[in-house]
């Protein structure tokens, strides 16, 4: 069984990493359209321009508890493309990151599927960040089974932990996993709006020739980010499980619509945050105000807070906080929530100033969600003394 598990656990980490990287360097060449041979009446490149920015995709389940999630900033005829693995099923926790840097052509419509374009697309390096002791293992040491190198190490080894290294077509020749990144890709893209979709490739056409471009669309899609200047938290946001020094842990889920949040804090017994203590439950609405020079990329954040449910989930606690006199002077029940707002709370000397408006920071970095650092001086409860610096915990979107 040991042996057949680490054959099912390498194959599994490989095969994700590999469909990863053949996806992405068949799918993030796109830019401004160029022409590869002057319109004619009846073929005229009429498509929505793909225009310089930001485009993100959403987070990508594996099925077996992996994940992973991508996003390209389009630059002129250029493009830097991001693909990131996750060892969790939410795109929370990062197992790598490579960054490749492209160069693309878009050229003539295709007969189908409509209002499709040629593309075409050669990576000149990638830089790889491998975020776990195995996986710089298995890029140093190559897939072993029973000890035997079942698949060579990546592009001859040398990473570190956290260290990005650099792999291009020297490095990579002969490959068997990257060498093939680095030759001519061809491809088909469409916008739609603020979407914008790639081929789908199969056995048959995988992009390698000309002849071999996809003949149909990538069910998924890459949203365009707002540009310099604007902000918007839409959505979804997922944190990571953060463990504390007595063995709990914590995670929060945050959703934005237009200015309402709604924001779930589980408190766990356990440190991967399955076993649940007690679960808060906010809901409010925000405002977001004018960008930061410092922190870089900022904004300010107030914050008002309207409702609160608590649910406590174990005995221990709820005889715990009856015995204290309850939550703002009320009985709990276990796994019954109580709800709470300001005017319940009011004589509360801790529950009293959660109803008390918060001024903080927030940053949206690609799929990356950022609040302040709160400190003695800076602790958000006045304009002036709002958060200056970021927290290193941050949120990620969600799909």
């Amino acid at each position: 069984m040991r042996d057949e598990k680490s054959r099912s656990d390498l194959g599994m980490y490989f095969k994700v990493h590999l469909f990863s990287m053949i996806l992405l360097s068949l799918i993030t060449g796109c830019g401004k359209t160029k022409k590869s041979k002057p319109p004619t009446s009846n073929d005229t490149n009429t498509s929505t321009q793909v225009a310089d920015g930001n485009w993100l995709g959403s987070c990508e389940a594996d099925g077996a508890g992996k994940s992973k999630k991508s996003d390209f900033v389009v630059s002129g005829s250029s493009a830097t493309s991001t693909i990131r693995t996750f060892s969790d099923a939410n795109c929370v926790t990062e197992a790598s990151v490579s960054v490749f840097s492209i160069r693309f052509v878009v050229g003539r419509p295709v007969a189908t599927p409509a209002g499709a374009f040629e593309v075409e697309q050669t990576v000149s390096k990638i830089m790889m960040t491998l975020k776990t002791p195995e996986g710089v293992t298995m890029a140093n040491e190559g897939v072993k089974i029973d000890d035997a190198v079942v698949w060579p190490a990546t592009c001859n080894g040398g990473f570190t932990i956290n260290v990005p290294k650099e792999l291009n077509s020297t490095v990579c020749a002969g490959d068997l996993l990257y060498g093939a990144l680095f030759s001519t890709s061809y491809g088909i893209v469409k916008v739609d709006g603020d979407k914008i979709y790639f081929g789908e490739t199969d056995e048959t056409n995988d992009g390698s020739t000309p002849a071999k471009r996809p003949t149909k669309l990538e069910s998924s899609h890459y949203s365009k980010q707002p540009s310099g200047g604007e902000i918007s938290l839409t959505g979804t946001w997922v944190g990571a499980c953060e463990q504390d020094e007595d063995g709990s842990s914590s995670q929060s889920t945050l959703t934005f619509s237009g200015s309402s949040l709604t924001s779930t804090s589980g408190s766990y017994l356990d440190a991967d945050c399955t076993q649940e203590e007690f679960v808060y439950v906010e809901t409010g609405s925000f405002t977001l105000g004018n960008e930061l020079s410092s922190p870089a990329g900022a904004f300010t954040y107030d914050l008002k807070i309207d409702q609160i449910i608590v649910t406590y989930k174990t005995d221990e606690r709820v005889t715990a906080v009856n015995a204290d006199g309850g939550l703002c002077g009320q009985t709990v029940t276990k796994d019954v929530g109580l709800e709470l707002d300001a005017a319940d709370c009011s004589g509360d000397p801790v529950f009293s100033s959660f109803f008390s408006t918060a001024y903080d920071v927030v940053k949206v970095d690609g799929d990356k969600l950022s609040f302040g650092e709160l400190t003695t001086t800076n602790d958000g409860s006045t304009a002036e003394k709002r958060p200056t610096a970021l927290s290193t915990s941050y949120s990620v979107k969600q799909p």
